[in-house]
């Protein structure tokens, strides 16, 4: 089996060139800056309403993690699709718990809100990861060329194609 790595990693590198600042990657932007606000608190005081210091830092870390994965995501948008599934478990999880909570009559649907970007997240990776069809041609259409570099390469003379047809 041939070793397609440096096919991957180029490919990676020209659909990040490619992309373009988009509505989605800004929205992930602030998304991301809002996370990595809302974990500093717990990160650093440990301060949380319903968890004890050591917990709270925990989620804080996460948070703070999660958040970094975001700025990546908007930074090397071709990497939308790695963090698509942790994103995805995260929203759910928040999503199930979430409902436990207010069903129980722990947590109030106001305080719930906090979890909206991460919610929110989850959307705006998945509109990066699997981009319109339409989309995905315009942005690839400037950098045709350097798509073509990294086909397979195949005979061009007019010899080899003889053998061919």
């Amino acid at each position: 089996m041939p070793d397609l790595s440096r096919r991957v990693v180029k490919t990676n590198a020209i659909a990040d060139r490619a992309a373009s600042w988009s509505v989605f990657r800004a929205m992930l932007a602030v998304v991301a800056i809002e996370v990595i606000g809302f974990s500093l608190k717990m990160l650093i005081v440990g301060d949380s309403t319903a968890a004890s210091t050591h917990t709270a830092r925990h989620l804080g870390a996460f948070s703070f993690a999660y958040g970094i994965g975001l700025l990546v995501v908007v930074i090397r948008p071709a990497r939308a699709r790695a963090i698509l599934p942790v994103a995805t478990v995260l929203a759910g999880a928040l999503t199930v718990t979430a409902i436990i909570d207010i069903a129980q009559g722990r947590i109030p649907f106001v305080n719930e809100a906090t979890h909206l970007p991460e919610l929110i997240s989850v959307v705006l990776i998945w509109l990066l990861a699997v981009p319109a069809p339409r989309r995905h041609l315009r942005r690839l259409t400037p950098n045709r060329a350097a798509l073509r570099s990294i086909q397979p390469d195949e005979p061009h003379d007019s010899a080899a194609r003889v053998g061919r047809d």
